[in-house]
């Protein structure tokens, strides 16, 4: 048996499309039935929305690069040298 938690991590998954028939049917058959289910619902839906938002918000994405190994800055080299440390022996 499913509780309201198991059915709102179903919620942006069910608005993007993701869910089988057969789950998507039960999660509006339990919608139909759960006040709070519902509202957890609008709250998705905002946030559906906000995530589109944001995506036509960035108008140009760079392509991905592998950077040129030959000149790229190489990290940084820590001078602390790691000391191994083993409990007393009895």
């Amino acid at each position: 048996m499913r509780t309201c938690a198991d059915w709102q991590d179903l919620l942006l998954d069910d608005l993007y499309g993701l869910l089988d028939e057969p789950e998507a049917q039960a999660l509006r058959e339990h919608l139909a039935e759960c006040p709070a289910c519902q509202a957890a619902r609008d709250r998705a839906t905002l946030e559906k929305t906000r995530i589109t938002r944001a995506a036509r918000a960035v108008s140009e994405v760079s392509p991905f690069r592998i950077p040129d190994l030959d000149t790229a800055d190489p990290a940084p080299v820590s001078n602390i040298t790691p000391r191994l440390s083993f409990p007393p022996s009895h």
